[in-house]
């Protein structure tokens, strides 16, 4: 039985901390038949598919309870809750590896744009004093020269 997980590329040390596992069991698993990417050679570590590896585990888990009704159906609860905690802990995974960003990081960074953005078109009323007299192309071109002005101002500012 698998489930469609869409994997990604770790180590043998991230998948057994992926999984909540020890090194030694995804060892273990492996010489089981467990699916290897890359074996490692020369001090580097052996690399994984985390959705085939969470599939291999599933397949074996559902092929050890096909011969009882009420197992299976055990076995298919804990096929689906092994994919929603995997699922979860690949997000989590890839926001430790700045894949994702957090909601609440991104929305207080659009908020601090958005906030120097404001401040810098509040600026342009600032040529008012310098519009009298003017005739309607000297007027155009001071108001061009302050968005322009406030335009580049907006896009040196590096977002922290």
């Amino acid at each position: 039985m698998s489930v469609k997980l869409q994997g990604i590329r770790v180590s043998q040390r991230e998948l057994a901390g992926l999984l909540g596992l020890s090194v030694a069991t995804i060892r273990d698993w492996q010489r089981k038949g467990c699916p290897v990417l890359d074996r490692g050679k020369n001090g580097h570590s052996h690399a994984y598919d985390s959705a085939a590896v969470i599939n291999w585990r599933l397949d074996r888990v559902a092929r050890a309870a096909q011969g009882d009704n009420d197992a299976r159906e055990m076995e298919h609860l804990r096929t689906r809750s092994t994919a929603a905690i995997a699922s979860r802990m690949e997000m989590d995974l890839a926001a430790r590896s700045a894949e994702l960003a957090p909601i609440d990081e991104a929305a207080a960074a659009v908020a601090k744009e958005y906030g120097i953005v404001r401040a810098a078109f509040r600026t342009i009323p600032d040529v008012a004093p310098l519009l009298a007299g003017k005739q309607a192309p000297e007027i155009q071109e001071l108001l061009a020269d302050k968005v322009n002005a406030v335009l580049t101002e907006l896009s040196a500012e590096a977002p922290q």
